[in-house]
C-alpha cells in the first residue's frame, strides 16, 4: 500500500534511547503532554518510531490488555504530515496488535482534530463516544475540549 515503507531510507522499529532527544523536540509541537526525554524513557508502553533517512519523523505508542490494543499516541512530524506517514505508522501498529491477538484497538482523540479523526474513519475506525471537556485547554483563554473514543475490530493473525 504505501511503497515508501520497502524504501530502505524508511524504518518503523521500536525506539531506543538515541531516538529520545529527537522525539522530545517535535513531538510537543504535535502533541499536548510532557514529551521530555525523561517522560519518554519512563513510559512503560511499546513505543514504535519512525525513521526517514535515519531522521526520526513519526511516533506512536500503545499497550496491550489481553485482547485490546489501547494507541495513546500517533504523531508525525509537521513537515511529514499529509504524505501517508501517519496511516503506514498506524498500519503497522495495527498489524503488531493483530499478530499479539488483539481482536480490537481502542484510542481517544481531540475533537478538534480533524486531521486525526479523517485518519482513523478512513482506517476503520468507528466512533463509540464522547468525553465531554476530557482535554484541558491549550492556551489560558482555551475551552476544555472533548474527546472522541475510536474502536475498530481487528483481525487475529
Amino acid at each position: 500500500r504505501y511503497s515508501f515503507l520497502s524504501s530502505p531510507s524508511i524504518q518503523v522499529r521500536g525506539s531506543r534511547s538515541e531516538d529520545l532527544s529527537a522525539l522530545a523536540a517535535f513531538l510537543p509541537a504535535v502533541l499536548a503532554g510532557n514529551w521530555s526525554v525523561e517522560a519518554l524513557q519512563a513510559s512503560g508502553y511499546q513505543q514504535r518510531v519512525m525513521l526517514k533517512d535515519q531522521r526520526c519523523i513519526g511516533y506512536a505508542e500503545y499497550y496491550v490488555v489481553l485482547d485490546e490494543c489501547h494507541l495513546l499516541a500517533l504523531a508525525v512530524h509537521p513537515d511529514f504530515q499529509q504524505q501517508g506517514y501517519g496511516r503506514a505508522l498506524l498500519d503497522v501498529v495495527l498489524r503488531e496488535a493483530e499478530s499479539a491477538g488483539c481482536t480490537q484497538c481502542l484510542l481517544e482523540v481531540r475533537a478538534d482534530n480533524a486531521a486525526a479523526v479523517t485518519l482513523y474513519v478512513r482506517a476503520g475506525f468507528e466512533l463509540h463516544g464522547r468525553r465531554t471537556g476530557y482535554y484541558p485547554a491549550v492556551t489560558p483563554a482555551g475551552l476544555a475540549q472533548d474527546a472522541l473514543l475510536y474502536s475498530r475490530v481487528l483481525s487475529v493473525v
